[in-house]
Parts: C-alpha cells; sequence; structure tokens
C-alpha cells in the first residue's frame, strides 16, 4: 500500500487561508460564500498587487465578526504544528503503508525522521525542485 498525505507545512497551516476557514463556513451549503471569499482572495488592483491585504480584509463584510473570531480560535487551538504532529503521525501508523509520501514536509530532520523510525520507517528527504 501507498500513502501519499499532506502534512501542511507551517507556513500553510493557518485556519485564516480561503480554503480552510473551519468554524466560519458551514461545511454544506456555504458555497457562494466560500466562492466570494476564493475570489477576494485571488483578487488583484490593476497594478498586480493584492485588492485585499491578508486575514481577515478578504472575508470582512462575507463572514460576521463572530465567524471571523471563531476562525481565530480555530486556528489557535488546532492548526499549531505541535497539535497537528500528533494526529498526523496517527493518521500514517493506521493507514499501516508500505510506502509513504509525505508532502509540504518542513520539519523532517527536527520531527518526522524520528518519528517514522519509530513506526519502523526508513526515510528520505528530497527538496521540491523549482
Amino acid at each position: 500500500r501507498v500513502l501519499q498525505y499532506n502534512v501542511l507545512a507551517k507556513r500553510y497551516a493557518r485556519n485564516m487561508e480561503p480554503w480552510f476557514l473551519y468554524d466560519g463556513l458551514k461545511p454544506e451549503g456555504d458555497d457562494a460564500r466560500a466562492q466570494a471569499i476564493l475570489a477576494r482572495h485571488a483578487s488583484r488592483t490593476p497594478d498586480g498587487g493584492f485588492a485585499y491585504k491578508g486575514w481577515p480584509s478578504y472575508a470582512e463584510g462575507i463572514l460576521t465578526a463572530a465567524e471571523i473570531a471563531a476562525v481565530e480560535a480555530r486556528d489557535r487551538r488546532d492548526f499549531p504544528f505541535e497539535r497537528r504532529a500528533p494526529r498526523l503521525l496517527d493518521v500514517i501508523a493506521r493507514a499501516d503503508a508500505d510506502v509513504l509520501s509525505l508532502v509540504e514536509c518542513d520539519e523532517y530532520e527536527q520531527h518526522w525522521a524520528p518519528k517514522l523510525r519509530e513506526l519502523g520507517y526508513g526515510s528520505r528527504w528530497h527538496k521540491r525542485p523549482k
């Protein structure tokens, strides 16, 4: 068995990214608001800069203040690497794969190499070519 899993690099691990927004958008039936937020996130000014500079500017007026606060609370609670890492290792262990491919693995030497060794895996890290 082969498992390819995106463990989400630290710099992308933010609930405030428009493709997450847990506790702000409903899992079902919030497609119009989700699309509006994604459109704002990608929106550019005539000179090519971002029209909405960062969180929460691209969500304001679409999400309520309470929803924005809930998104930020969820980020603090669930998105730090120290919180995600044990859950990620559990997924990997339960998969019982013969071959693993971990994507966005920016904590390889400090975390993944020793933890994978504990699970019985040999491992090697390769930087993605540009």
